[in-house]
């Protein structure tokens, strides 16, 4: 339980210390800085001061908790752990928001807005032509090939399984909970993995069609950007599809492997390595992409900026655009997607990956 975490609160700190420093030049703590002004000093403090806050306070607060809970049971530790990291996830938000703020005032201190030339370059109906940069659908084959040959697998072995059938599984691998063999017991983790496969296609092909923002200045590289943005993000998504993939198809191998034929060797633990490598390996590439993509833009010589867009922002988290038709747009703060939520189409979406999932309990 104690390792669990620990790699959750890693990946967390990992991601809140750089995050920052990754995002796109013309966006500080949720707000929309004009692009003659994106090398401003006082920007690169707010950053640091950010990073330094992680490292001062969120990284004492894990050590602690983790010290904690070395030395209480397990469902205590489950409890200490999920308490401490809403802790962690309220300071870290507590932290953005307060810098949030001061970017905002700060921004409005210097009069930015009103030194500017607004330049509109790109509109929302902007598309790439889906020829010119098609999507990359080959990255999410191997993931439905694995799920095809554990389907193929489960239907040779059908009338070999008994009457009961596992259907939840420990930290340790193994079923401690059983249900009557049915389609739905049998193909549960099928029914699963195909769900996230669809989900996490449907999120890349939408995010990768969706529209460009091009900026006023380096234009051109702008909107390459936008390109490899996009490019990175189903490259991201195919690989957490991977990891997942094989996690839960190992799983669905051991327990299935154990009833027909006595044998444990085969243990999901095995998978951990494997799963834990892509997805650090997955986030550090995705961070160290960015991070390049975005300090590549270069600011020119005049005042011109593309408009901002504060006003469709919420503390610069939740985005509100009935104008946009688009249902995803890139974060504001933090690497990634969010939705569009003045569009209706989303709420069915929220939706549908809420109640789809829970379904199958159903009939279990």
């Amino acid at each position: 339980m104690i390792i669990t975490f620990s790699f959750i609160f890693i990946a967390l700190i990992l991601i809140d210390f750089f995050t920052p420093h990754v995002i796109r030049k013309t966006t500080v703590f949720g707000i929309s800085i004009p692009e003659p002004f994106v090398e401003d000093g006082q920007l690169a403090i707010f950053k640091k001061k950010y990073s330094l806050f992680i490292v001062c306070i969120q990284l004492p607060l894990v050590i602690l908790l983790l010290t904690i809970a070395s030395f209480l049971s397990e469902i205590h530790q489950s409890i200490l752990m999920i308490g401490g990291m809403f802790v962690y996830l309220t300071i870290s938000m507590a932290l953005y928001l307060k810098l949030h703020r001061a970017v905002e005032r700060y921004k409005v201190q210097q009069g930015w807005e009103e030194q500017i030339s607004i330049v509109r370059v790109s509109a929302f109906e902007n598309k790439f032509d889906k020829k010119e940069r098609p999507f990359p659908h080959l990255l999410f084959l191997p993931t439905l090939l694995i799920t095809t040959g554990l389907t193929a697998w489960l239907v040779y072995i059908y009338p070999a399984l008994p009457a009961s059938i596992p259907t939840h599984w420990g930290l340790s691998g193994q079923p401690d909970a059983w249900s009557d063999k049915s389609f739905f017991s049998v193909f549960f983790l099928i029914f699963i993995l195909l769900f996230l496969q669809l989900l996490l296609y449907g999120l890349s092909y939408g995010i990768f069609h969706s529209a460009v923002q091009i900026k006023a200045q380096d234009a051109s590289y702008s909107l390459q950007r936008e390109h490899e943005t996009r490019k990175l993000n189903a490259e991201m998504m195919a690989i957490m599809n991977i990891a997942t993939t094989l996690l839960l198809g190992l799983l669905l191998v051991q327990s299935n492997w154990s009833i027909l034929y006595g044998d444990d060797t085969l243990s999901v633990l095995y998978a951990l390595p494997i799963f834990l490598l892509l997805v650090f390996g997955s986030i550090y590439y995705f961070m160290k992409r960015s991070k390049s993509l975005n300090e590549k833009f270069k600011k020119a010589n005049n005042l011109q900026s593309s408009p901002s867009d504060d006003e469709h922002w919420k503390w610069g988290i939740f985005y509100f655009n009935k104008d946009n038709p688009d249902l995803f747009v890139e974060k504001k703060f933090g690497v990634g997607w969010t939705v569009n939520f003045a569009r209706p189409g989303i709420w069915l979406f929220l939706i549908i990956i809420t109640v789809v999932p829970l379904l199958p309990m159903f009939f279990l």
